[in-house]
């Protein structure tokens, strides 16, 4: 394998001096296989994650948290033939009492999610999904404590073109919704435009989110307005574009009391396409700012390791 090696510098309050350092190394792929942090910059490493992988994904990490040698976390993927993850099993903390969860599917479908949170053979969470002739999910049903009861029904409706247009949420089972999320689309580009969210209790919009793209059909702004919905958007967010690559993400954000703050996050790659440089800059009420950048630097010299 290809050696590439990253050195990671995290500057927390924007004064050109890194607070934090790490260095990693990615595989021929550009994933990540070993990862370590030095958080205080004494030296010596704080915190050290490793990851395997195959062509379908991740198929371990392991977390040292402390970096004493001790493996504090873990996680497990196993996948089938298409790539699709069957089972997944966390063991956090790394004393064996695992989180596994289970997926089953039929053909291109998965049409059960199984969770069994102290790997005892008891499932504690069942998940079942049914689809349309046309592969379109229709419905959920959720068994929340694993007894065989349903406790949440989910239904899913679509428009002549096959968008979803409606979901309905009964979380009694007692034939009430008790959440509708309504989705509109965008005549033109036919991508979603404002996707509105009520509940029964009390009968008012809860959350409305608007969406508008660009021609090539990329994000390019949306708004979030949250109950009550009173005209003052709780999130704005505006996306920019280099190519075909994010390179901004700006926006303001309700914290309360009429005041908004404003954030905005710019990010840098290399001609290799690698991510160099990422700030953050955020203006709370008063004006006062707060600023953070992160750099990553690359050699990716041949060798192998």
């Amino acid at each position: 394998i290809e050696r590439c090696a990253v050195d990671f510098a995290w500057d927390a309050d924007g004064d050109g001096d890194a607070d934090a350092v790490g260095e990693g190394l990615l595989d021929e792929r550009g994933r990540m296989v070993v990862s370590t942090r030095d958080w205080d910059r004494d030296g010596t490493s704080d915190e050290i994650t490793r990851w395997t992988w195959s062509d379908a994904g991740r198929t371990h990490e392991e977390e040292d948290r402390d970096a004493d040698g001790v493996v504090d976390a873990t996680q497990d993927w196993v996948y089938d033939e298409q790539g699709r993850v069957l089972e997944l099993v966390v063991d956090d903390p790394a004393d064996h009492t695992h989180n596994q969860t289970r997926n089953t599917f039929e053909g291109d479908l998965l049409v059960r999610r199984v969770v069994d949170e102290d790997v005892d053979g008891v499932d504690d969470r069942v998940v079942t999904y049914d689809y349309d002739a046309d592969g379109r999910l229709i419905l959920e049903q959720e068994d929340k404590n694993g007894d065989g009861e349903v406790q949440v029904w989910v239904t899913h409706s679509y428009d002549e073109a096959g968008r979803e247009v409606l979901v309905e949420r009964d979380v009694q089972i007692d034939g009430k919704i008790d959440t509708t999320t309504v989705t509109v689309y965008d005549a033109e580009t036919g991508l979603s435009g404002t996707t509105v969210v009520t509940t029964r209790r009390p009968d008012v919009v809860e959350s409305m989110v608007t969406r508008t793209y660009d021609d090539d059909g990329r994000l390019v702004y949306l708004r979030d307005d949250e109950a009550p919905v009173d005209g003052v958007p709780a999130i704005e967010e505006w996306i920019g574009y280099d190519g075909d690559r994010a390179v901004s993400w700006t926006g303001t954000m309700d914290v309360g009391g009429g005041l908004l703050a404003a954030f905005a996050t710019h990010w840098a790659h290399d001609d290799a396409g690698h991510l160099v440089e990422a700030t953050t800059e955020l203006t709370l009420p008063g004006e006062r700012t707060e600023l953070e950048r992160t750099t990553w630097t690359y050699d990716c010299d041949g060798s192998t390791w």
